[in-house]
């Protein structure tokens, strides 16, 4: 598989060892932070087994996602004939992570809270990041849920509030926070503390 082998290519040049066009050099400018959780590619986030990279992707059709330590030489890649597969991909990433004894992600019990209705009522919109208007978010209510739609990328994902002021992604644990002015109006909701996208 060409996920697996770039994993491999990357963590071997990394350690020193330059696989085809991937050098030390190259490797360790990758895997350095370049723009908030950002390298030369992949998203990096330290954890306490080590620095992971990873980085998901869709087509019409498809899904993938791979997660992989910097330095352990372990990895994971999910691939997906379907749209959908953020909750299946979210289970899969807590399985197998329990399984080897991995820290990509692992399950955690929340405390979901109805937020007052005009609150709920207040947060179902569009937004769009600060930083580049044509990626978009749209909130919607399902009862005490909310479904968040990454428009760019036609993903969908199903959050529960857990403080008058933060909402929790059920698959994968992502936290969104939710921003407001003075007069207590919803101005911005802000993904894990890195991207904030402007009520439109």
């Amino acid at each position: 598989m060409d996920l697996a082998k770039y994993i491999m290519a990357v963590q071997q040049a990394y350690a020193g060892n330059t696989v085809g066009p991937i050098t030390p050099e190259l490797a360790k400018q990758m895997l350095e932070v370049h723009h908030d959780v950002w390298g030369l590619g992949p998203e990096l986030e330290q954890r306490e087994q080590g620095l992971i990279f990873t980085h998901g992707g869709k087509n019409k059709g498809f899904s993938n996602r791979f997660e992989a330590y910097v330095e352990k030489g372990e990895g994971m890649v999910l691939m997906s004939n379907g749209d959908s597969a953020s909750t299946v991909f979210g289970e899969l990433r807590i399985a197998i992570s329990e399984h080897y004894g991995w820290d990509f992600l692992r399950s955690k019990k929340i405390t979901a809270i109805t937020l007052p209705e005009a609150r709920a009522k207040q947060l179902e919109g569009l937004y769009a990041y600060e930083k580049d208007h044509q990626f978009k978010m749209k909130i919607t209510r399902d009862g005490t849920r909310f479904n968040v739609l990454d428009m760019a990328r036609d993903n969908l994902m199903a959050f529960v509030a857990t403080e008058e002021d933060t909402l929790i992604e059920l698959e994968g644990g992502a936290d969104v926070t939710i921003e407001t002015n003075d007069k207590g109006e919803i101005t911005a909701v802000i993904w894990r503390g890195l991207y904030r996208f402007e009520r439109i």
